[in-house]
């Protein structure tokens, strides 16, 4: 029996995807890990080029690529952006051998290009790693006061505008707080209906909450400051509190209808 490993093998190179989490802010929020995979990495990309750490690392030198232009793309609903960031990122590995994704908040955490890469790499012949972050609910249950452990619902716009259409068989109960991430005021999918993301949650949750329900809004200024101040109003109020707003970083949290008591 021939024990000697294939030198054809052997040659072959590696061919490994790290996807980071880089927090929900400052470079002040990334893991030791995180910074230390950056830093050494030669070929990095981002989702978004408004997240502060993009800046950051061109102070250390790097030169970071975002596909922040295709959310410019009228013809482009988001889910063909992330099949095509998918496909981009596995093809640039496949190409270079290495090469970092960076994400904001916690990859697993209502991020659709985390799910595709994760599918398909097995079928590419792709090593899929991922570097954990701080998640924006973090940060929302620090600045709100929430402890999840009372009961929280984590939902994205894509449960809401399934609720939207099927008033009649909700996801969510009105018992138990729910945190609403990404909602913007961005277009829906397809961007042909002429309905917000904003539209489209609002409908959802007034399935369930009454429109005068009182709800919080919390976003982020962007950079350089990249504060995450926040705002209360009624929840038919939403599009309206949006519209005022720059950014695309927004979360809003819906508090139950009859809080629990049971921890009190």
């Amino acid at each position: 029996m021939n024990l000697r490993s294939d030198p054809r093998k052997a040659r072959r190179p590696s061919r490994e995807l790290v996807i980071v989490g880089i927090g929900p802010g400052s470079a002040e929020y990334l893991t030791r890990e995180a910074v230390d995979v950056l830093l050494g990495a030669d070929r990095i990309w981002f989702r978004f080029s408004s997240h502060p750490v993009y800046p950051w690392l061109e102070t250390q030198g790097k030169e970071p690529k975002s596909f922040h232009g295709l959310y410019d793309i009228p013809q482009l609903g988001y889910h063909d952006i992330y099949r095509f960031i998918a496909r981009a990122l596995i093809h640039d590995t496949k190409r270079h051998g290495r090469v970092v994704y960076a994400l904001p908040g916690n990859p697993h955490v209502l991020e659709m290009t985390t799910k595709l890469l994760r599918r398909d790499s097995e079928r590419e012949k792709v090593s899929v790693r991922t570097v954990l972050g701080i998640s924006f609910l973090e940060l929302m249950y620090s600045i709100l006061g929430i402890d999840p452990g009372d009961g929280i619902q984590v939902l994205d716009r894509y449960h809401i505008k399934w609720c939207a259409k099927h008033p009649d068989h909700s996801m969510f109960d009105g018992h138990v707080g729910i945190i609403v991430g990404q909602i913007g005021a961005a277009p829906v999918d397809g961007r042909q209906s002429g309905l917000t993301l904003a539209d489209v949650v609002v409908r959802g949750l007034t399935t369930v909450f009454p429109p005068s329900h009182r709800v919080t809004l919390v976003w982020s200024t962007g950079w350089p400051d990249y504060a995450n101040p926040s705002r209360t109003f009624r929840l038919n109020e939403l599009v309206e509190q949006l519209d005022q707003l720059e950014g695309e970083f927004a979360s809003l949290y819906v508090p139950p209808i009859k809080p629990n008591r049971w921890r009190q």
